[in-house]
C-alpha cells in the first residue's frame, strides 16, 4: 500500500534465481544456485524447508492453485514434482527438455502440467506421474512464458523466435 519495503530475506548460499508465491501469501518458495528448492516464511523471513533433488541450478517454479503441488526445472533440463504439505519428491523427469527449462505451468484441473525449455519445445505432461502426453514442436527458439487460459482448454506459449502460440 505505500510501497515501503517491510523485509528482506536473505538467501546467502541459495542465492535464490527464482521464485513463486505460496497461493495463502504466507510462504515464498525459492529456486536457488544451490540446486536445491528452499521454503521461506514470508512474516518471519526464516527457511522452513529445504527440497532436495536437482543437480544443477533451478531455473523455474510453478505451484498449482491449491499450494499443494510444486514443480521445479533446472538448467539440466530436470523436471520434479514436489508434494507441499509432506515436502517430498512425488515424481522426476530427468532429460524432460535439452537445455534449461525456462517456464512452467499447471493446468487449472491440477491433472496436466506443461515445460517450456530452451530447446524451444513446449511438453504437455500427466500428473503425478510426469508421463509425456504430447511434445508441441513449432518455436525455433527457447520457450519465455507458457499460459492456461482460465477454463485450461487454450495453452498460450512466446518464444525467443518472435512467435505466440494458442494451442487448443
Amino acid at each position: 500500500q505505500t510501497g515501503k519495503r517491510q523485509r528482506v530475506i536473505p538467501t546467502q548460499d541459495h542465492q535464490a534465481l527464482t521464485m513463486n508465491l505460496h497461493p495463502g501469501g504466507r510462504m515464498v518458495v525459492t529456486g536457488g544456485r544451490d540446486d536445491t528448492v528452499r521454503l521461506w516464511d514470508t512474516s518471519s523471513t526464516l527457511a522452513q524447508g529445504v527440497l532436495r533433488g536437482h543437480l544443477d541450478d533451478l531455473s523455474s517454479l510453478s505451484l498449482d492453485t491449491s499450494g499443494d503441488l510444486l514443480l521445479s526445472g533446472s538448467l539440466d533440463g530436470t523436471l520434479i514434482l514436489w508434494d507441499m504439505k509432506t515436502q517430498e519428491l512425488i515424481s522426476a523427469q530427468e532429460g524432460a527438455h535439452k537445455g534449461e527449462i525456462s517456464s512452467l505451468v499447471f493446468q487449472p484441473s491440477g491433472i496436466l502440467a506443461v515445460s517450456g525449455g530452451q530447446d524451444g519445445k513446449v511438453k504437455l505432461w500427466s500428473l503425478p506421474e510426469l508421463n509425456l502426453i504430447h511434445s508441441f514442436n513449432k518455436h525455433r527458439k527457447r520457450v519465455t512464458h507458457t499460459e492456461f487460459n482460465i477454463r485450461g482448454d487454450k495453452l498460450l506459449t512466446s518464444s525467443m523466435d518472435g512467435i505466440l502460440g494458442i494451442w487448443d
